[in-house]
This record gives structure tokens, C-alpha cells and sequence, in this order.
């Protein structure tokens, strides 16, 4: 079942025989660890508990981030690749792409086709790869003042957003102006 760890604390019922932290913090147990001899069972379980606790902690955090069972089967490499994973989410860093963030929140940025002519117009712009679930916001600005001659600002604002892409609609707000430039709207999206 995703979202489990096989990873669990010990020791952790109300009448657990668990040393206390004052016994615990600075005892020779602590500071030098267990000694020849026999151990007590309330001192080894002070220790298992503590080390359990944040493996466990830990495994159910990844499991939870990522949405997997983090099974109890020894492979170090998987552990290390899941940590890495939820702390350093995947994603591209390029002028088009993406990134998963812990919990499923996803952004996704990019540049869209070159506007063109007139004083108003659209462009459709797809995500390449679609939200699994929902488009929530997209922001857009262009990437240059739209003429070359005369004074012009592009207004662009995204209609008709869904989790494969939107339309991305400009105007110009001098009306007697048009794009003479080559303009790009540059657009910020977040979705999961």
C-alpha cells in the first residue's frame, strides 16, 4: 500500500520498560555506550526506541511525500534515492519546464509561441506534459516591449486554463500600435 513504511518504533506503549531521559541524558550508557556484561532491558530499549523513532519518523515522511511503501528490505540505495527524492524534488532547469514539490504541489514555467501582428490576438500554449489533476494559476509577461516604433505595452493574461495548457491572450495598449517586435509571453503556472 503506497503512502506506509515498514519502519516502526519500539517501545512506545505507556507502560513500555523504557529508561527516563533523566536517567538517560548523560549516563555512561549514553556517553559510552553498553559496557561487557549484561545489558538492562530498560536501558536497550531507551536506545531502541530513540534511534526507531526517527527512522520511523523519517520512512513514513518519505512514504507520505512521494506516495510509496518504504519497505524494510535493506536496500540502502532506494533509501538514499527517496531521501534525495523528497528534498531535492525532480524537475528541469531550463526555459521550459517543471517541478514536484513535496505534497503534489507542481510548478511548471515556459515560453510561448511568438505573438504576432495586429493589437490583440491569442496563442495556445500546452503544458507538454499535464497536471494529473488541476491548473490552479497561470501568470504571463512578455519577454520585450512589442514596438519598435512608438510607445506599446503588451497585456497578457491567460483564459481557458486547464491541466494540458491555456490560451494565452494579449493586447496592446496603444490600439493604434501592433507588434513589431518579436514578442514571447513568458508564463508561470502552479497546478498538482
Amino acid at each position: 500500500m503506497a503512502g506506509t513504511t515498514d519502519y516502526l518504533p519500539v517501545a512506545t506503549g505507556g507502560g513500555a520498560n523504557v529508561d527516563s531521559q533523566a536517567n538517560f541524558a548523560g549516563s555512561s550508557y549514553q556517553i559510552n555506550g553498553f559496557a561487557n556484561g549484561i545489558a538492562q532491558p530498560y536501558q536497550a530499549n531507551k536506545i531502541w526506541r530513540q534511534s526507531s523513532m526517527v527512522a520511523a519518523a523519517l520512512t513514513q515522511f518519505i512514504a507520505t511525500a512521494l506516495n510509496i511503501n518504504v519497505p524494510d528490505d535493506g536496500n540502502l540505495t532506494n533509501l538514499i534515492a527517496w531521501i534525495g527524492n523528497v528534498f531535492a524534488p525532480a524537475g528541469t532547469q531550463a526555459n521550459n519546464g517543471s517541478l514536484t514539490l513535496p505534497g503534489g504541489l507542481i510548478l511548471k514555467w515556459g515560453t510561448s509561441a511568438a505573438l504576432s501582428g495586429g493589437n490583440t490576438g491569442n496563442v495556445s500554449v500546452s503544458f507538454g506534459t499535464p497536471f494529473p489533476n488541476n491548473c490552479f494559476n497561470v501568470q504571463a509577461t512578455p519577454d520585450n516591449i512589442g514596438s519598435s516604433s512608438g510607445w506599446a505595452v503588451v497585456t497578457l493574461y491567460a483564459i481557458s486554463a486547464s491541466a494540458s495548457g491555456f490560451t494565452l491572450h494579449w493586447d496592446m495598449a496603444n490600439t493604434g500600435a501592433s507588434i513589431s517586435n518579436t514578442v514571447h509571453g513568458m508564463w508561470f503556472a502552479i497546478g498538482n
